[in-house]
């Protein structure tokens, strides 16, 4: 998932918190809940980037209207 292209992440990250959340919620005490909060995390820090990108190109597209 984090080597897909940039403008699908967002979707993509979207739908794996949703997995991430279903597993905490279903299985508590799963033996994979300690490597899926690492990647929760992972996914959060790739959230910030993708959401600074997409403000970045917006803010292009905006000044070359004017």
């Amino acid at each position: 998932m984090l080597k897909s292209y940039d403008r699908r992440k967002p979707e993509r990250i979207k739908d794996a918190i949703d997995a991430y959340d279903k597993l905490k919620r279903n299985y508590p005490e799963s033996q994979f809940m300690e490597d899926s909060n690492i990647m929760l995390a992972t996914l959060q820090k790739e959230q910030v980037r993708i959401d600074a990108l997409i403000a970045k190109q917006v803010e292009v597209q905006n000044s070359k209207k004017k």
